[in-house]
C-alpha cells in the first residue's frame, strides 16, 4: 500500500481544498475575510464523512453499486438544496464572479491528476478513477482557456459559462 492511497492522504486533499476554496471565497469579500461560518461547515461535513466511512457506519461494507450511487446522488442533491436554501451561503455563492469560479474549475486539475494516481496504484477502482480523473482534468482545462478569453475578451463569458457548467456537471 502506497502513502498516496491512505486515508490520511485523502484527508490532507481535503482539507487543502476546503482551505482553498475558502481563500477563493474571500477573494469576493470587500476586506478579504475568510468565510468561516462556511468553512466550520465544510470541516464538519468533512469530519462526519470520515467518522463515518472510517467506522464503516455510513454505509454497510456489503453495499451494491446501485444503492451506493443512490446514496451519493441523494448526498449530493441535499447539500445542493442546502446551498440554495441557505440564504446566506447562497448569497455568497452568487456572489462569485466567473473568474472566481474559473479557480475552483483550475484546480480540478490536480485532483484529476490524483485520481488516475489512485486508479493506477488499486486505491479505487480503476475504472471510475481514470473516468473521474479525466473529466477533473477536462474541467480544469476548460477553466484555463475560458479565464485565457476572459482575460483578453474573445467571447471569454461564453467560454467561462461553459467551462462552469461542465465543471458543476462533473461534480455531481
Amino acid at each position: 500500500m502506497s502513502i498516496f492511497t491512505t486515508a490520511p492522504f485523502a484527508i490532507f486533499l481535503d482539507l487543502l481544498m476546503i482551505l482553498y476554496t475558502l481563500w477563493v471565497i474571500s477573494l469576493g469579500e470587500k476586506n478579504g475575510k475568510f468565510p468561516t461560518g462556511i468553512g466550520i461547515g465544510m470541516l464538519s461535513w468533512l469530519g462526519l464523512l470520515h467518522l463515518g466511512l472510517s467506522t464503516k457506519s455510513l454505509f454497510p461494507e456489503n453495499i451494491s453499486e446501485i444503492a451506493f450511487l443512490l446514496i451519493i446522488f441523494l448526498a449530493v442533491s441535499v447539500v445542493g438544496a442546502l446551498l440554495l436554501l441557505v440564504k446566506p451561503i447562497r448569497s455568497k455563492i452568487m456572489a462569485l464572479s466567473q473568474k472566481q469560479l474559473l479557480l475552483l474549475q483550475g484546480i480540478r486539475v490536480f485532483f484529476g491528476a490524483n485520481f488516475l494516481m489512485q486508479a493506477s496504484l488499486g486505491g479505487l477502482p480503476q475504472t471510475f478513477g481514470i473516468l473521474d480523473g479525466w473529466t477533473h482534468i477536462g474541467a480544469g482545462f476548460l477553466g484555463l482557456i475560458a479565464a485565457f478569453t476572459l482575460a483578453t475578451d474573445a467571447n471569454g463569458e461564453r467560454r467561462a459559462w461553459f467551462a462552469n457548467i461542465f465543471g458543476v456537471i462533473d461534480n455531481t
